[in-house]
């Protein structure tokens, strides 16, 4: 089906590029010919329905170029209805016949991708060589390779007579000596078919020369359909798609949301990161700050945003004024004057930017809504404010909550490992005795402080606590932001100043909590302040309980 559509919802990082690497040259004098108006093929993408992953396979040199040449404009693409693993498997055809002609190391690193592939599995090099558009004999040259990096398993074998031979001494069919057992027959040959490998052996005049018991290949271990062993997978695949992945020269996909002590902050897709903190201490600004950042800087990023206690007004209002270096209270009140109006016009002009990125889920909300929304819309980062407000449906029962956020975090999950990253605020529970405050302060808040705590540390991958500390101030202080779980590296605290009237966090100054008097301006392109704080020591707490 051929039809136009925005080419950031193609997925172009799930090997499905049969090359080694893009031709810079090629996509600039294609950029040259789109902006000449001469007209190109359609590129051909494949709609994964179980990941709804829409999958580029032939076009990667047309794409790169559309996207420079018109940027904005939507592309012509043909969608086939297909597993990603037929989107991998179609992705070995690709420039076989058309398109610029495809290297040795691209033919070499093909035919390996396709002997590792499942389908390649049960192919002899002749068929391999067919369906990649090579010579056997090339095929016949990577496989010896890789058998013998063990790779891949090594059979015995030549082609001939539509048939693969497997010299073996447990043999049950005869024909002079080419002697193929009936399991390896089976599995390689027939997709694990008995009936259908016992036709064909007759019919190719093997004779047999003892009882098969049929019934014991019903299940091939190359079976497709085979339900017992959809949740299995050998070590040695494990490792061979770590080595793939390790020497491909593609680096992990990392969206940076900002610099210094945000950078330990780690986006990426297939994580859940859960912040929870003290009403006010400033753990939706934060998340916020972090997801709008990473629209900034990686342009190809589409957010999602459910919020149940701030309106989607609201959550502007804040980004304009951490971005204009407003104070907040001055422009929810409509207090600017005209040079102020002028940098909230700027910043407006900034946000306009990333905005077609952005989606807003309004209340009630319930993940079935998100999804909807990411199914509708698009979205790699998805924004949860908070966990214990929204559940799996609007009609769940909320009796029993560590059931109901048990479901949650599978649900998450779920959505994570379809390639998004989900950054979710979490309350926590308040203090059992003492100054409310002291709950929340570095040295109490841990794992256990948030609700229903046991779900969410079995599924999430980062914990943060974000901390309210002894002195604080309308005007900012220094808070520690408590990495309290990380599954995938190690975790440290770090300190942030959380600059309260722009509601903005960055690197902390030397000193505890300051007075800002200068006003900020931001840049959007790299995330920061292009002017130091400047301010006196705060040090009472008794004017900022509320703000």
């Amino acid at each position: 089906m051929q039809q136009k559509i925005d080419p950031n919802r193609i997925r172009t990082d799930l090997n499905t590029q049969a090359r080694i690497q893009t031709d810079t040259s090629t996509v600039e004098e294609y950029v040259e010919a789109m902006l000449r108006g001469d007209e190109f093929p359609p590129i051909v993408v494949f709609h994964d329905l179980d990941s709804d992953l829409l999958v580029l396979v032939d076009g990667f040199h047309r794409l790169e170029a559309h996207m420079r040449a018109k940027p904005g404009e939507e592309i012509d693409v043909i969608i086939k209805e297909e597993t990603l693993s037929e989107a991998r498997w179609a992705s070995f055809t690709v420039n076989a016949t058309h398109g610029l002609k495809r290297s040795t190391a691209d033919k070499r690193r093909i035919i390996a991708e396709a002997l590792r592939h499942e389908k390649g599995l049960k192919m002899s090099d002749r068929q391999i060589a067919g369906h990649v558009g090579v010579d056997k004999n090339t095929v016949a040259s990577v496989r010896r390779e890789l058998e013998a990096g063990g790779e891949i398993h090594h059979h015995e074998n030549r082609q001939g007579n539509g048939f693969l031979h497997t010299f073996s001494p447990n043999n049950c069919f005869t024909q002079g000596k080419n002697t193929p057992p009936f399991e390896v027959y089976c599995t390689l040959e027939c997709g694990g078919d008995y009936s259908e490998a016992a036709k064909r052996l007759a019919n190719g005049g093997y004779t047999c020369q003892a009882q098969v018991d049929l019934s014991a290949f019903k299940v091939s271990v190359n079976s497709d359909t085979s339900d017992t062993m959809k949740n299995i997978i050998p070590g040695v695949e494990v490792l061979r798609q770590v080595k793939n992945d390790l020497f491909s020269g593609i680096m992990p996909v990392l969206w940076q949301g900002g610099f210094g002590e945000l950078a330990r902050i780690e986006m990426a897709p297939q994580r859940i990161l859960i912040f929870g903190g003290a009403p006010g201490s400033g753990k939706t600004t934060l998340v916020m700050q972090l997801a709008f950042d990473a629209l900034f800087m990686n342009p190809r990023l589409k957010l999602i945003v459910a919020n149940v206690e701030m309106s989607p007004a609201v959550l502007m209002e804040k980004q304009l004024a951490r971005i204009s270096g407003i104070e907040h209270n001055i422009i929810k009140n409509r207090f600017f004057n005209d040079s102020q109006r002028e940098r909230l016009q700027q910043a407006v002009a900034d946000m306009t930017e990333v905005m077609e990125r952005v989606t807003f889920v309004l209340p009630p909300i319930d993940l079935r809504i998100v999804q909807q929304a990411m199914e509708t819309r698009g979205g790699d980062l998805i924004v949860l404010d908070y966990l214990q407000r929204i559940p799996c449906s609007l009609l769940a029962s909320a009796k029993d909550m560590r059931l109901e956020m048990n479901q949650t975090m599978n649900a998450l999950r779920v959505l994570a490992d379809q390639g998004r990253c989900l950054l979710c605020c979490s309350s926590i529970s308040r203090p059992q005795s003492g100054k409310p405050k002291n709950g929340y302060g570095k040295e109490t808040l841990t794992l256990s402080s948030f609700k229903e705590s046991g779900e969410i540390e079995f599924g999430a991958d980062d914990c943060f606590g974000v901390c309210l500390p002894e002195a604080q101030c309308p005007s900012g202080y220094v808070t520690t932001i408590k990495h309290l779980k990380s599954r995938y590296g190690v975790h440290r605290d770090f300190e942030l100043f959380f600059d309260v009237p722009h509601q903005s966090f960055h690197d902390a100054p030397n000193f505890t909590t300051i007075t800002t008097t200068k006003e900020l301006t931001y840049d959007t392109k790299h995330a920061k302040y292009t002017e130091a704080f400047t301010g006196d020591e705060c040090d009472s707490n008794e004017e900022a309980d509320e703000f």
